[in-house]
């Protein structure tokens, strides 16, 4: 390795190659801000491994739309305005998309969007170094971030002005940070989704949400040829506990309702998601930002991380942008300012979600009196017109103010 290759100076390191790098690192570069992305699996691992999150929400789509980076997304997506809550066998779809002037989620994997961004990444001459691993981050006059390549002992030594830290929850970016600087505000559920993808089209045109006395049951369209499920299963499940055969058994029974017929199908994958929730304060350090799941863990109900993450991106990109320009003194104060309303406003719909739909594993003498409040919560949202307006501009992220113009 030569030395050119060890000691790196740019002005931003951005750690890890999701959706907030990618997005962070775009439109820097477009403001002639260097910058670099340091990305611990290599090329294909990064594009096969994105997370199966696939809901954006009307202020993302817009976004990057603004940006330039939605051309295949509008292609290849769908729009969903509408889902359908089922609880004791009965159901009602729910159109959000009227209650926001048409607005709705855009539907599109997020394999898919890592795939775009990182082919914009590399036309625009981005630098990404896969395979490197960030190890340490040394906050000195300037900061350094510390990494391996591969199974080289010779480290890369990263010289910056601020570091993004895009890392995920157990990344080298918020583990870094000494204990006592941020606060973390935690929320364990008790419970985990077993997530299911199937090779089986949609058995419906929208989401699914099923409330039953096993658990919860979900429903999402992926593609025309793949749909994602979500099954509510106990804390320490394994993925060996559920056979194809169950899977598909525990689908039929939370999901049953007259007249609906479920498509089974091979199933391509499986994982288990703990239900849990984490925000940390502030999101920065000296002269590191932390973004996404660095920053911020959500359940999937309500489908809000990757969005947030996309959303950070684009705030932290706006303030640094003008630093440069010499506008704004201290823009990782800035940015934690101005992120944690939003942040915290989505937590509170996400917290009501699982609430709703989830049956309350921890005291049984509570699970009659949990029911009866998940009846009178969607019997709300079916006849109070303001309370679903409410719901529906909280599940798309649409603001009026926002679309105006």
């Amino acid at each position: 390795m030569s030395s050119e290759q060890r000691h790196l100076s740019t002005r931003v390191c951005i750690i890890g190659a999701g959706p907030a790098g990618f997005i962070l690192a775009c439109l820097l570069q477009r403001s002639q801000i260097s910058c670099l992305i340091v990305e611990r699996r290599s090329h294909q691992d990064t594009l096969e491994q994105a997370p199966r999150a696939g809901y954006l929400e009307h202020t993302t789509t817009q976004l990057l739309t603004r940006a330039g980076l939605q051309s295949r997304m509008m292609r290849e997506g769908h729009a969903n305005g509408s889902c359908e809550f089922r609880l004791d066998g009965q159901g009602f779809v729910f159109d959000y998309a009227a209650l926001c002037q048409g607005c709705s989620h855009w539907v599109y994997p997020q394999r898919e969007l890592i795939a775009d961004l990182l082919e914009s990444h590399l036309q625009e001459h981005g630098t990404i170094l896969f395979g490197t691993e960030a190890v340490q981050i040394l906050q000195d006059a300037r900061p350094q971030v510390i990494c391996r390549q591969g199974n080289s002992d010779e480290p890369i030594s990263i010289t910056c002005d601020f570091v993004a830290g895009c890392d995920g929850f157990h990344g080298v970016s918020r583990t870094s940070i000494p204990q006592g600087e941020l606060q973390a505000f935690e929320r364990y559920y008790g419970f985990q989704w077993l997530a299911i993808q199937a090779a089986v089209p949609p058995s419906s045109n929208h989401t699914i949400y099923a409330i039953h006395p096993h658990g919860f049951a979900g429903h999402l369209t992926r593609t025309a040829t793949q749909t994602r499920f979500y099954l509510q299963v106990p804390s320490g499940t394994k993925l060996a506990d559920w056979s194809e055969a169950q899977i598909w058994t525990e689908l039929d029974l939370r999901l049953a309702k007259d007249g609906w017929t479920l498509t089974r199908g091979p199933i391509n994958g499986t994982s288990l998601l703990e239900m849990r929730s984490c925000i940390v304060e502030p999101l920065y350090y000296k002269h590191l930002a932390l973004l996404g799941d660095a920053a911020h863990i959500f359940t999937p109900a309500g489908a809000k991380g990757m969005n947030l993450a996309i959303q950070d991106a684009f705030t932290l990109a706006n303030l640094l942008q003008a630093f440069y320009k010499g506008d704004e003194k201290d823009p990782l104060r800035q940015y934690s300012t101005l992120r944690l309303p939003h942040i915290w406003h989505a937590q509170e719909f996400s917290h009501w979600m699982v609430e709703t739909l989830n049956r309350n594993p921890t005291d049984s003498s509570l699970i009659s009196y949990h029911h009866r409040l998940q009846q009178a919560r969607l019997a709300r949202l079916q006849r109070s017109r303001t309370f679903a307006t409410s719901f529906a501009e909280n599940y798309i992220g649409y603001s009026p103010q926002s679309s105006e113009g």
